[in-house]
């Protein structure tokens, strides 16, 4: 059947139909069928505008329409800011509470006077919490594999992540949602962060910011858990982890206990974790270190039972007195 359809001229919009009132074009439309129909229309005016279409079958009463209501924006340009903030009312709030002012830092000379402009603030719980639920299903892991640039504390975090993203995807073969040339790609950049660390690796096997800064316990520590993983992905000398390993092992004290011997810059690589607390979450982590590292080093250093063993009475004791749950969380794993 023959189907007319109308296009009406509509004030700040520049279309077929202006300077007629209205616009109309013939199509045709088989039975128990569809047909769409095109019109260009430019907006000459900001605000809402009306369109109004409405169609006809020729040589009948049937006919239908529809109106719409267009909210036309001046062209612009998106700025994107990202602003991280540690929420943690109990210290740095008042009564409970923690009040954050934020600031767009768009300077007010790159905006037009007299024109719309809109902000719209996106509130995350932080990355961990978008890269869990990103990991769940597979899908959107590609921004996990991040190229490791930098120091030993800013090389080792992309490193991590994407050793995790890609001993995930191999493990649950989701490789398809990301692009099976992306495992390539993962792992030239587990190579890349391995070289890289390697280059902060002082002559006792820890690892430190850079060679000018003293070694780290826990730096240490973590690229033990990292380089353990990253061993069946890529080549990793075995000796690079067992001499690490060796370095734990000499900084536990009579006590059981693990204590850093340098400084770490970063302060949330740990959790944030420092003051009471510090000494029970960095001998849990080292102790989980050093189980993790028993099937690469078990035969070459005497990562014995009585190492563990000996932490573990400060642990029982750390985790029972401690009340952050981050230590506590820490403190009885393994």
């Amino acid at each position: 059947m023959k189907v007319l359809v109308h296009l009406f001229e509509e004030e700040g919009v520049c279309s077929a139909a202006y300077g007629r009132r209205t616009y109309q074009q013939e199509v045709i439309v088989r039975a128990m069928s569809s047909r769409s129909v095109s019109f260009v229309l430019i907006f000459t005016k900001e605000g809402l505008s009306n369109i109004n279409v409405k169609a006809a079958v020729n040589d009948s009463f049937l006919n239908d329409g529809v109106k719409k209501m267009i909210y036309v924006v001046p062209w612009g340009e998106l700025v994107k800011h990202t602003m991280v903030v540690t929420l943690d009312p109990a210290r740095k709030g008042v009564d409970g509470r923690q009040t954050e002012v934020l600031q767009s830092q768009i300077p007010a000379h790159t905006m037009l006077p007299s024109t719309p402009a809109a902000t719209v603030v996106y509130i995350t719980g932080g990355m961990a919490s978008i890269q869990a639920e990103n990991v769940i299903s597979g899908d959107n892991m590609s921004y996990l594999l991040i190229q490791p640039l930098g120091n030993g504390e800013t090389n080792i975090i992309p490193l991590t992540m994407t050793v995790i993203a890609t001993t995930y995807l191999d493990k649950t073969n989701q490789w398809e949602k990301v692009g099976f040339e992306k495992r390539s790609e993962a792992l030239g950049y587990i190579n890349d962060g391995y070289s890289n660390q390697l280059v902060n690796r002082k002559s006792d096997g820890s690892f430190s910011l850079n060679q000018n800064k003293p070694s780290s316990t826990w730096l240490t520590a973590f690229v033990v858990k990292v380089f353990t993983v990253a061993s069946s992905l890529v080549s990793v000398q075995s000796r690079i982890i067992c001499d690490a390993v060796k370095f734990l092992i000499l900084q536990q004290q009579p006590d059981g206990q693990f204590r850093e011997v340098g400084r770490l810059t970063n302060r949330e690589m740990p959790g944030d974790v420092f003051g009471a607390d510090s000494d029970a979450s960095m001998t849990s982590f080292c102790l989980i270190a050093l189980q993790e590292s028993r099937p690469l080093c078990g035969f070459s250093i005497n990562v014995s039972s009585s190492t563990t063993l000996l932490g573990s009475p400060r642990k029982e004791a750390s985790y029972r007195n401690s009340a952050r749950p981050r230590s506590m969380m820490r403190a009885s794993k393994r």
